[in-house]
């Protein structure tokens, strides 16, 4: 998966290896979590119900990819082109400190283990 970002006027692009992603679904509600384990909490959370989706994706220290909008999936795997969102940073009581790009980006695929 690659992050697009601007920090300040430095553009940035995070690659991110995702693996040991697990998936769950109830009642219509589809998850894809894991990644990785950042403060007890998954690397990755991906939350889809019918076509929108609600994702967390772990960048570095503080920083969280976060969005939300329509994107492809199946029972098995999420694909992202393009995605909107922001790039914030959360504190230690996981409240968002300050927003790094507000027009930030995720492209890549997310498959189950």
């Amino acid at each position: 998966m690659t992050i697009t970002y601007a920090d300040g006027d430095a553009p940035t692009e995070d690659d991110l290896d995702v693996d040991g992603i697990q998936c769950s679904e109830t009642q219509e509600l589809r998850s894809f979590t894991g990644g990785g384990d950042v403060d007890g909490r998954a690397a990755v959370t991906v939350s889809i119900l019918g076509d929108q989706a609600t994702v967390a994706i772990h960048l570095e220290d503080d920083r969280w990819f976060v969005g939300s909008g329509t994107t492809d999936s199946d029972d098995d795997s999420v694909a992202f082109d393009g995605f909107e969102g922001s790039v914030v940073e959360q504190g230690a009581d996981l409240d968002i400190l300050g927003i790094v790009d507000d027009a930030a980006t995720v492209s890549g695929s997310l498959a189950c283990d």
